[in-house]
């Protein structure tokens, strides 16, 4: 079996686990009457705030890729649109693949460079997230946790920390010319043979070009402030899903659910991130009190209208920019 169908099935593995006990514990009948009294009138500002994070992005990939070409922010829009809907409904996180696709395909880029571009985009989203983590640990203070366990998540807060400084710091020196890093990728395609000394020092060549935003530092400081922006509007979106459910807004819950929900989604599962999505949202909650079945039927609705946003806006940017589901299924690097 290959890598990509051991992760396949891994993914798939881990979702179902979540579906079974989720099915064993809890009750998808008082879950789904929970979703039937929602509060309507949250849904246009949690529709509007959840669609202007895609917009966000696209600006802040704007920056980080202004050092290759200056790339209209609509373009990026389509791209993250159409590679989004692509992990939701393809397995391996294909949707990745496909972005790189878009935007080379588009705007006349090398695919490495385009793929470095999004290295560095989800470094910033790391290091944004480990702040959002650190914060939150530090103001957070849950009943279900006890101070010993809060410290605990703290000392693996900073840790985490640490290692995202570490990686920035590599990316840094890697996109630097003459830099030591260089030196020794340089000595390691020496070793190798003449061809594939060549077309590996060609690949890393554009992949080094997509990291110049980090020698830019007034497009660098552009990208750390949508960056901030941009996961302010994360945490904006789960904070205007509480009302929805008659729940009092909480800045604290809404950063917890955030942290939660993005450490589920990094887990292997199934297209779309069904099951640890569901078991973020719930074991957030809980820990302020939540009943668990008031929290299933949150995250099964924040679930529906993130999936169903998702590739609705996904299909009307393929459409737009004539790509078939057959050609995004195809993508290779």
């Amino acid at each position: 079996m290959s890598r990509k169908g051991a992760m396949f099935y891994v993914g798939m593995g881990v979702s179902l686990g979540f579906i079974l006990y989720a099915a064993a514990k809890l009750d998808f009948h008082k879950a789904f009457e929970v979703m039937l009294w929602i509060h309507s009138a949250w849904l246009i500002p949690y529709a509007a705030i959840f669609f202007a994070s895609f917009y966000v992005r696209a600006i802040r990939l704007r920056y980080i890729t202004l050092p290759l070409k200056p790339v209209p922010v609509g373009s990026f829009v389509s791209s993250v649109a159409i590679g989004f809907m692509g992990n939701m409904v393809f397995p391996l996180r294909l949707g990745e693949l496909m972005r790189v696709y878009v935007t080379a395909k588009k705007e006349n880029l090398s695919k490495s460079s385009v793929l470095a571009t999004i290295v560095v985009e989800r470094v910033f989203d790391l290091f944004s997230l480990v702040a959002l983590l650190v914060i939150t640990l530090m103001i957070a203070r849950p009943a279900g946790v006890s101070p010993r366990t809060l410290g605990t998540l703290q000392g693996v807060g900073a840790t985490v920390a640490a290692v995202t400084a570490a990686a920035a710091v590599f990316l840094y020196f890697l996109s630097r010319n003459g830099s030591a890093i260089n030196g020794l990728i340089n000595r390691i395609f020496g070793l190798m043979p003449a061809l594939a000394s060549g077309k590996g020092q060609s690949l890393m060549d554009s992949f080094r070009s997509g990291l110049q935003v980090l020698g830019h530092g007034g497009h660098l400081g552009s990208v750390l402030f949508h960056s901030c922006t941009l996961w302010a509007v994360n945490v904006a979106v789960f904070l205007l899903a509480l009302p929805l459910f008659g729940l009092a807004p909480s800045l604290e819950i809404a950063c917890v659910m955030t942290v939660f929900v993005s450490v589920g989604i990094a887990l292997p599962s199934s297209p779309g991130f069904i099951g640890p999505f569901h078991a973020a949202i719930v074991f957030a909650l809980g820990l302020y009190g939540v009943d668990v079945n008031t929290a299933l039927g949150v995250a099964i609705f924040v679930h529906m209208f993130t999936f169903s946003g998702t590739v609705i806006l996904g299909i009307y940017f393929a459409w737009k920019e004539k790509i078939g589901f057959a050609e995004l299924r195809g993508v290779k690097i």
